[in-house]
């Protein structure tokens, strides 16, 4: 990890909804918090490298989702006493293989909700919860993906490994739950003027 990446991931955050503006705490910390909470020369900082090692080896299929969850529960990067998104968001461009984006739009809604009760007020959860939430989220998608007829459209996906189909299986199932929310969540009715 170099600072030119923790650079654009900082520079990415605000527009995946982690704004540094405004009164709500959904905003990351300072550019040099950020990098010291990542960079941090001690336990942060070497789970994460081995991570980074393990990622050749392990995939989003077989990585033990309380150890994800924990990793993600550590980083303090938000101003907010929540890490759930801003960590995740931030380690997924970091170990995009191992750590999907989790988010209260579309992640947590697509849990928390059934299609039919979709709306767009915002889902808030409770800091406790968040370890539960990491956990049984990426729990559930890895038990989507282990599906056999996943597993084929999976395996022509890694075979294509050239753009745009190198997106990494957390992302790829992101994108899915995104166009799922979208799909059923009924567009803000226009107001008359």
């Amino acid at each position: 990890m170099h600072d030119n990446h923790l650079e654009m991931i900082y520079a990415v955050l605000p527009a995946w909804g982690m704004h540094r503006m405004g009164k709500t705490k959904t905003k990351i910390v300072k550019w040099k918090k950020f990098k010291d909470a990542i960079l941090d020369g001690k336990e942060m900082e070497k789970e994460i490298r081995a991570y980074k090692r393990e990622e050749q080896k392990k995939t989003f299929e077989t990585v033990d989702s309380r150890d994800i969850a924990s990793l993600i529960l550590k980083l303090k990067i938000s101003v907010s006493d929540a890490r759930l998104v801003s960590a995740s968001k931030a380690l997924h461009h970091i170990l995009p293989n191992l750590v999907p984006p989790i988010d209260r739009a579309y992640s947590i809604r697509f849990m928390q909700q059934k299609k039919e009760k979709f709306n767009r007020k915002s889902i808030s959860i409770d800091v406790k919860y968040e370890r539960w939430y990491a956990k049984a989220f990426i729990k559930e998608m890895q038990s989507f993906i282990n599906d056999p007829e996943i597993k084929v459209f999976l395996k022509m996906k890694r075979n294509q490994n050239e753009p745009p189909y190198n997106v990494s299986i957390p992302k790829v199932l992101d994108n899915l739950i995104i166009a799922f929310v979208r799909k059923y969540t009924p567009l803000k009715k226009k107001t008359k003027r």
